[in-house]
């Protein structure tokens, strides 16, 4: 069966990241067949993800949504997917069933599309009490070649923090102040980044430029001791934060996250830190050979390509087989849906 996989926009994003993942593995798990929709007009896009894209799948650009089921009728496809923020935006295949994935917090009544899922348990639970299912991310680097330290001039025994996601993601005041003091008071200290806006100068503070090449960023975290997550927002899933554990680093994260899926996986192998001062005072703690020696990966278990492609086809595949495209997902929702979402809006509102 060939699945269309759509997006909105094809840049360098978790989102997207996420998208790539499942469209091979519904080819190399499930034995489907997969082909790309994305809008060609969106300012995100950027080229080096589109061309990554197209050196794996068919992909297939629109300006216009009208243009869409005109693309998913030549493509053969049977069904599409979108991964969005969940909420009801029109974008629906009147064509074929859609599966709708959701990144978002969304209100259990916004679900839509034939099939629907959120994109991780923490979600689920919060957003619908656990009647809406969650279907996570694929979490996987490709395998080990080497790391960044010689040619960042960085020793070997150096103490590396590293951060990784959006440009602007890294954005916890106190988190940058923290960091700025630990760089002066230790000086075997050093921070590297990728994709972030660069926030601090300071010499052993290294800020590279985004890349949609795998293999980089399995060496980009590889190079470092631990993950420095400074999001004020938090994550929804974490997929960041779940490359650095796939590849068996600590997280140091922001205890006062509103969004707190990372810091539920990652349980004890998450440190915690609630202002600069905590921060400083953690990583003035921090030990290179307990770091390297200690069993912190909480991902490659629940999150390998195998396992949740099989939550993938449970979920979403099967439950929109056999719909119409204006068929609902059929959830039973009541009132005690509706109270338990404000009350997770509240809590995250007072986070």
């Amino acid at each position: 069966m060939i699945i269309a996989f759509h997006s909105n926009q094809i840049s360098r994003q978790g989102t997207e990241v996420a998208l790539y993942d499942y469209a091979d593995a519904a080819e190399r798990v499930l034995q489907h067949r997969a082909v790309i929709l994305h809008d060609a007009s969106n300012p995100h896009n950027v080229p080096e993800a589109i061309e990554k894209f197209k050196g794996r799948f068919d992909v297939l650009a629109y300006r216009d949504r009208t243009e869409l089921d005109g693309l998913i009728q030549s493509s053969g496809a049977k069904l599409m997917y979108a991964i969005k923020s969940g909420r009801r935006d029109g974008l629906l295949s009147q064509r074929v069933p859609t599966m709708v994935h959701a990144v978002f917090p969304t209100s259990p009544f916004e679900a839509h599309g034939a099939s629907f899922a959120y994109i991780s348990s923490w979600l689920s639970d919060g957003c619908s009490g656990g009647v809406i299912p969650a279907v996570p991310h694929i979490v996987q680097l490709p395998a080990g070649d080497g790391n960044l330290r010689e040619s960042l001039g960085i020793p070997p025994s150096a103490l590396v923090l590293g951060g990784m996601g959006g440009a602007k993601s890294f954005n916890v005041p106190a988190a940058r102040e923290g960091l700025r003091q630990a760089l002066e008071q230790r000086e075997d200290l050093w921070f590297i980044a990728l994709n972030l806006e660069p926030f601090l100068e300071h010499p052993r503070a290294v800020f590279l430029p985004g890349t949609s090449d795998m293999a980089f960023k399995a060496r980009f975290v590889d190079t470092c001791d631990a993950m420095l997550h400074a999001r004020v927002l938090g994550e929804s899933f974490g997929l960041a934060c779940g490359e650095f554990s796939v590849r068996n680093k600590r997280v140091i994260a922001y205890a006062h996250s509103k969004h707190r899926h990372h810091i539920e996986v990652l349980g004890d192998a998450a440190l915690l830190y609630h202002d600069a001062p905590s921060l400083l005072a953690l990583i003035r703690r921090l030990d290179t050979d307990s770091l390297r020696s200690g069993d912190w990966d909480r991902y490659t278990e629940r999150y390998n390509a195998e396992r949740v492609m099989g939550e993938f086809d449970r979920h979403l595949i099967q439950p929109a087989l056999g719909k119409q495209p204006g068929d609902g997902p059929g959830f039973r929702l009541g009132w005690r849906h509706r109270l338990a979402y404000l009350r997770f809006k509240l809590t995250m509102k007072l986070a």
